[in-house]
């Protein structure tokens, strides 16, 4: 005995009719004018060579025999689309690598909106140290263009004075750089 299958469409004509309507509608909808892309300008490039000897913002901490010194250039970007997010570099080039330089603790810092703020270290690679770090402002910047702070941290046993210290840092140290990759507030 054969049996004979018969494929029955059990919704009536006009619920088929609804369904294609309804695709219809979701596939015209153009997007908003709060995409992404609306609200942000140009990838823009900021960059900043820090030095022990200029006018950056420099200071030092001592705390348990080691000393911290931290560089900063005041003049980062203010005008950042918190859409997307933005790319922060660290690199530091050592004059040489050997067993001073390799005690060296080196660290990034981005901050934000006062208080917030993300701590890297940098990592040897190659024949220097950096970091790299993405981060989200959207929710400290809704509306408006976002700020960002960034600086270096360089830590390592206190030679005794401020001068000995920076000398050390002029021994150990050939270049530092802080650098960050982001999309322009319109």
């Amino acid at each position: 005995m054969k049996r004979i299958f018969q494929f029955r469409n059990p919704a009536p004509v006009h619920f088929n009719f609804v369904i294609l309507m309804v695709a219809v509608l979701f596939n015209s909808c153009k997007p908003t004018d709060d995409t992404p892309d609306d609200k942000c300008g140009p990838q823009l490039k900021w960059n900043s060579t820090l030095s022990i000897d200029e006018d950056f913002t420099t200071s030092s901490i001592l705390t348990g025999g080691r000393v911290t010194y931290f560089f900063e250039d005041i003049g980062t970007p203010d005008d950042i689309c918190s859409e997307n997010h933005p790319i922060c570099y660290w690199i530091l080039e050592p004059v040489n690598y050997d067993e001073d330089t390799a005690l060296l603790l080196i660290q990034g810092k981005v901050y934000w909106n006062g208080l917030q703020g993300e701590l890297v270290t940098l990592d040897w690679k190659g024949m220097q140290y950096n970091a790299v770090k993405e981060i989200g402002l959207k929710m400290a910047y809704p509306d408006k263009p976002a700020w960002i702070g960034m600086n270096m941290q360089v830590t390592f046993y206190d030679r005794g004075s401020d001068e000995l210290n920076k000398a050390f840092l002029n021994s150990r140290i050939e270049k530092m750089s802080v650098e960050v990759h982001y999309d322009q507030h319109k």
